[in-house]
């Protein structure tokens, strides 16, 4: 009885045990990391699924012994032909895109290949980068020679430098745009006949300030020794479904912005970014992790409507941008398992469904889009055809799959913005972090308001204005002789009290329009009190709490800043100024004691007080293109605020300016003293206090 029991178990586990291997290489169930950048600070955000991968293509499937390096792939959807360029097998597969037929083509005007590195099909030719024999042929389907060409015989072609070709696409018109080895010129262009017509979309040379500064300071031998500032070479290109070339490069994220360029036919780029994020694969991760250092684009294949995706060697991803930039999502990674790619050589597509070949296992993994990648698909193309209607309605798909996406609500406000809904477009691109669009939108929306309500903005104009024409008469008239009902003897004392604080308030005004004067009043002729400065302080802390919750989007405004942060960005500073000023001018023999050093530093606090009301105002109207209104007074305020800071610590202390300037640069360095000095303690504080509880948590343990 217990043996049948246990060769049962025996059999069910095993039976188990083999369906296990089944379940772990199902593509189709394997979750492979997709995600995102925020367009708020470049930080990753994870993200559904937006790309799985549904086919794993093997040698053995084209009936073929093995693929070597296969390092490009093109497919020609209307012939239903795929090729292959498998290099160091030397030769060009030819197979459909049910990849179950292989046909090899190994030589062109009876040469074999060597190394060929790419191929591009187009107009029923075939065209190969035959890297090794430094020459580019040109065939049909079946592997007869039409033409070869190699070095181009012209004087404007790079001297002393070889003719490798690495990566070739052609236009409509038949000009063969070509990645050649060691040439920084650009992409070489030649005709059908071999002609040199030029170098295409030059990448200009940018070199750091660090770089530049270390020149300046080198001598001769050190600069011979220096690498030259070379531009970045091309790494593969394809063709567009406008007729521009898709061109990648290996980019420098501290000097370029961009590794994807699209060519006109007079080799400018005129790819848009408005993203405002770099297209440079993976933002994140330069200096940790498995890979390290900027993220190199081995190719790049156009898709409809203007998408574009790009893989990348370094990461073993696959990233995919639409025609402005933005990055839809990026997926994939290094790894052994179905749907992983180990160094990922090139793409190409049939429509959206994705074909990467490894070079490493010499394989080809096709992707194919989910749901969730479908709908922001369907949304960019529904938008990119006017249908606004039907790209929101996609995109508010897509919040099914991933409540999170960013993306979506910039499809959608960009949406409402065709369709002149600004104020709820303002409101989608908010919740998509996206300024740039969010500024747009502001102005439409703006114009509209001004439009619609002109006739009382005009009236609150003239009312402001009104008042601060009448101000003067107003406080004039309030000096005169009060009614005995209201004379200031006659008034409770808590009401002279008010009234008191308000003038000391009021004070402030006058030191902020006549500094010197008005501070030498407050500190030698009893002006002022410290009740009217703590006043100004907390006035100060609140309307800063306000701007930082209040402001407009464009201009940092959220309501998820913490009031006490806030108030402690202000009010620490205060009280730091004024602890070592006190401090250092005392050792410098100053006059002033720590209530004139305050009362002086909250009366100068004035101006910029009351400016943080005009740049919350300020914020919630200008655009981006403003902003440099919004900056010069807000710059323009700080600069005057110190400046009275400096006149009311002079007249504080009885210094000369000078005197009064190093002082106050003495005090900022006693300032970062405390703070060190503080930072200590309370350093120590924590580790005694760890001790103490480590050392009773050992007593009770013992007891």
């Amino acid at each position: 009885m217990k043996k049948g029991f246990l060769i049962t178990a025996l059999c069910c586990m095993l039976a188990l045990l083999s369906a296990l291997p089944a379940l772990a290489v199902n593509p189709r169930q394997n979750a492979y990391e997709t995600y995102n950048y925020s367009f708020e600070n470049n930080s990753e955000l994870a993200a559904a699924a937006a790309y799985v991968p549904t086919r794993i293509i093997r040698a053995r499937d084209m009936g073929l012994d093995s693929l070597r390096t296969l390092s490009d792939i093109y497919i020609d959807e209307d012939r239903n032909v795929v090729f292959l360029a498998d290099s160091d097998n030397g030769r060009v597969v030819r197979t459909d895109l049910d990849f179950g037929t292989a046909f090899i083509i190994d030589s062109a005007a009876g040469q074999p290949f060597a190394q060929p590195r790419g191929v591009y099909a187009s107009d029923g030719c075939l065209y190969v980068a035959d890297t090794g024999n430094r020459r580019v042929a040109k065939l049909t389907y079946d592997g007869e020679t039409l033409a070869v060409w190699g070095r181009p015989d012209s004087p404007q072609f790079s001297s002393g430098v070889e003719f490798k070709p690495q990566k070739l696409t052609v236009s409509a018109q038949g000009e063969i745009s070509i990645v050649c080895e060691g040439i920084y010129e650009g992409l070489v262009v030649i005709d059908q006949s071999g002609a040199f017509q030029g170098y295409s979309g030059t990448i200009p040379v940018k070199p750091s300030l660090w770089q530049l500064f270390w020149r300046l300071l080198s001598t001769r031998e050190q600069l011979a020794a220096m690498a030259s500032f070379l531009p970045i070479t091309y790494t593969n290109v394809d063709m567009d479904d406008t007729g521009f070339v898709l061109a990648v490069s290996q980019a420098d994220q501290s000097t370029m912005p961009n590794s994807v360029q699209r060519l006109n036919p007079g080799g400018n780029d005129v790819l848009v970014n408005t993203s405002g994020q770099n297209m440079v694969g993976d933002m994140g991760n330069l200096y940790d992790g498995r890979a390290t250092g900027s993220s190199v684009f081995s190719d790049v294949a156009a898709l409809p409507g203007g998408l574009f995706a790009c893989v990348d060697s370094r990461r073993s991803k696959i990233f995919m941008y639409d025609s402005t930039g933005d990055m839809l999502f990026a997926f994939g990674g290094l790894g052994s398992q179905d749907g992983n790619v180990t160094v990922p050589s090139a793409v190409d597509s049939k429509g959206f469904t994705l074909y990467v070949a490894d070079s490493s296992k010499g394989q080809i993994t096709v992707f194919e889009p989910t749901a969730y990648g479908q709908c922001l698909i369907n949304g960019i193309i529904a938008y990119a055809a006017n249908d606004y209607e039907a790209s929101k309605a996609y995109y508010s798909e897509a919040f099914r799959y991933n409540t999170n996406c960013e993306l979506a609500y910039l499809g959608i406000g960009r949406s409402q913005m065709r369709e002149g809904n600004y104020k709820d477009a303002m409101a989608s691109f908010r919740l998509a972090a996206n300024r740039l669009y969010y500024s747009r939108a502001l102005e439409k929306y703006r114009a509209e308001v001004f439009d619609r309500s002109f006739g009382y903005i005009f009236g609150a104009a003239a009312l402001v204005l009104t008042f601060l024409v009448m101000r003067p008469l107003i406080k004039r008239v309030r000096g005169r002789a009060l009614p005995e009902a209201y004379a200031p003897a006659s008034r409770s004392k808590p009401a002279r009290g008010v009234d008191g604080l308000l003038q000391s308030v009021d004070f402030s005004f006058y030191c902020a329009l006549h500094p010197f004067k008005g501070f030498h009043e407050l500190r030698h002729e009893a002006q002022g009190s410290i009740a009217g400065g703590s006043v100004i302080l907390a006035l100060y802390t609140l309307l800063s709490i306000m701007r930082t919750t209040l402001s407009g989007f464009l201009f940092g405004g959220s309501a998820d800043h913490n009031p006490l942060m806030t108030a402690l960005t202000v009010l620490a500073p205060v009280a730091l100024f004024v602890l070592a000023n006190w401090c250092i001018t005392t050792l410098m023999e100053g006059e002033g004691r720590m209530r004139d050093i305050y009362k002086g530093v909250c009366y100068a606090l004035m101006p910029v007080a009351l400016g943080q009301v005009l740049l919350m105002v300020l914020s919630n109207v200008l655009t981006l293109e403003e902003a440099g209104i919004y900056n010069v007074i807000n710059y323009g305020l700080g600069i005057y605020t110190v400046f009275l800071l400096l006149v009311g610590n002079m007249s504080a202390h009885g210094f000369s300016m000078g005197r009064t300037v190093g002082a106050a640069l003495v005090t900022a360095i006693a300032m970062a003293v405390i703070v060190f000095i503080g930072y200590l303690f309370f350093n120590l504080l924590f580790e005694v206090a760890g001790f103490i509880s480590q050392l009773y948590q050992e007593f009770v343990f013992r007891v």
